[in-house]
């Protein structure tokens, strides 16, 4: 992560949940994908209760992807922990 984007990152992270989702609200959905993908995750929660609700809803569903295919890169004996 580059000094920009985590500066920018921080900004957003700073401000009131309902501003950062007014914000983010207008972003591209793949923008919106890499900021949330980079937040803390107690801070984005807060966020995306201000975010529009099918954006909310690709938000978690990236994430389970995400999850997913970290999932089926892992090898056979860490898989079966799950």
């Amino acid at each position: 992560m580059n000094e920009t984007f985590s500066s920018l990152l921080k900004t957003v992270e700073s401000m009131k949940p309902e501003e950062a989702g007014r914000i983010l609200k207008t972003c591209e959905i793949s923008t919106l994908f890499v900021i949330c993908k980079n937040m803390n995750p107690t801070k984005l929660s807060k966020i995306m209760a201000f975010l529009d609700p099918t954006q909310a809803q690709a938000i978690l569903q990236f994430s389970v992807m995400q999850s997913n295919s970290l999932k089926n890169s892992l090898p056979q004996k860490v898989n079966n922990l799950s």
